[in-house]
């Protein structure tokens, strides 16, 4: 009877051990995702707050990558994917956009990413994981992205396939998070090369490796504009907010955007979306957006009603194509344009309710993804933006662009140089 009893308490034993270790595996468990979520939401608000280092380290991984028409600047480019001063400015109608339908392949970039370790939720997506543990703004929306770029006498043309915002948040933001991760382990010394294992794997000039989603980003010149009695050409520049899903806290300008099919073409085929509307379009409604608040993809976002509205007509012919490249940050792709609205013309006057800085500054509404301010359109001005820590790379490299040809420009926005014909033909 003894020995029964101690076999029992020998038992009990064993099962205490046994539950006390569950216990601490589960406790071990626990304790590990919550570093993993407390990590995750530090690299998320370091990609917000953390831009100049994050930017550094990219620049460092990235500083004998220039070489012949490849250039490493503050956007990636081929020489002839950007204007070049003294040349004509081209009218945005003269960059093709084409269909493609590549064979895509994002598994490697996703599954090297879940394998560092980030992810809190590590079988689901970085969209996911983004949506669960952070206060982004954050949809999913068919969405183009760029396959490749062809360039000849006549221009370029982007071929463009179609899939999700999504696509482009799973597959290309992991190069940054992994840029602020290093920065996070590592905190490097000056001069000391940054080990980004992901853009080691990959060329950034080969579009299969990932949704390189396509940016629309313009800076938009307010030409005529009255301050104490002169006129004045002004620039919008647009201090970005915390709660937007790209250039978190950034200084970028409006508009500026996704290049995404309307709710209106997003069901026909690729071909014919392109054909019923372009980029143009998503510029137009993303103006219509950040500065004037009509929703994105409202009823007046249609495609005919885009067409038909007044800022449509006011900036057609008057929108130029400065050139390409792709985003050092998260390596999707931009196309920087500039747009010129004429305060000499009583409509466009009309439309602002007046033609001074403080009547124009009333008519722009500033809205959840940040505060939009007039600045002076000057060469001082590009460049102090230009350099500025909190600038977004499309922005520093349009001040680059357009300082570099600031006289040429001024009289191509004035009517008097070459490239204004072009687009009134």
């Amino acid at each position: 009877m003894e020995a029964y009893r101690d076999l029992i308490f020998d038992l009990i034993a064993i099962i205490l051990a046994v539950a006390a270790t569950a216990i601490a595996l589960i406790e071990a468990q626990e304790m590990l995702y919550n570093k993993r979520i407390s990590t995750f939401i530090l690299l998320y608000r370091m990609r917000r707050n953390d831009q100049l280092r994050i930017s550094r380290a990219i620049s460092d991984f990235h500083e004998d990558d220039s070489q012949g028409d490849d250039v490493y600047a503050h956007l990636f480019y081929k020489r002839a994917w950007m204007h070049q001063a003294g040349k004509p400015l081209q009218p945005l109608e003269h960059l093709k956009i084409l269909p493609s339908f590549p064979a895509r392949n994002y598994t490697p970039i996703t599954r090297a990413f879940r394998h560092k370790g980030i992810l809190p939720m590590r079988y689901r997506t970085l969209a996911d994981n983004l949506v669960t543990f952070t206060d982004i703004h954050l949809f999913d929306a068919p969405t183009y992205a760029v396959s490749g770029v062809e360039a000849n006498e006549d221009g370029l043309t982007l071929r463009v396939h179609r899939g999700s915002f999504f696509d482009y948040v799973n597959s290309c933001f992991p190069f940054e998070f992994e840029a602020a991760h290093y920065l996070l382990r590592r905190n490097p010394k000056a001069g000391q090369k940054s080990r980004l294992r992901l853009r080691e794997s990959i060329s950034v000039f080969d579009f299969d490796n990932r949704f390189a989603s396509i940016g629309v980003v313009t800076l938009l010149i307010l030409q005529n504009v009255k301050q104490n009695g002169r006129a004045t050409p002004y620039f919008l520049l647009h201090r970005r907010s915390g709660d937007v899903a790209a250039a978190q806290g950034r200084l970028s300008i409006v508009p500026a955007g996704t290049f995404q099919p309307s709710s209106e073409t997003a069901h026909l085929d690729l071909d014919d979306a392109l054909k019923r509307e372009g980029i143009y379009h998503s510029l137009i409604r993303e103006l219509g957006e950040e500065v004037f608040c009509i929703e994105e993809f409202s009823f007046l976002s249609r495609v005919n009603a885009l067409e038909s509205s007044e800022i449509f007509e006011f900036l057609k012919g008057r929108t130029y194509f400065l050139g390409c490249g792709i985003n050092p940050l998260d390596l999707h792709f931009e196309v920087i344009t500039m747009a010129v609205f004429d305060f000499a013309d009583e409509a466009v006057k009309e439309y602002f309710g007046g033609d001074s800085a403080e009547e124009i500054v009333r008519r722009i509404d500033n809205n959840y993804e940040g505060e939009i301010s007039l600045n002076p359109f000057t060469p001082d001005m590009l460049y102090h933006y230009e350099n500025h820590f909190r600038t977004d790379p499309p922005l520093k490299e349009l001040c680059r662009t357009v300082r570099g040809d600031f006289e040429h420009i001024m009289d191509v926005i004035e009517g008097v140089g070459p490239g204004r014909a072009d687009n009134d033909a």
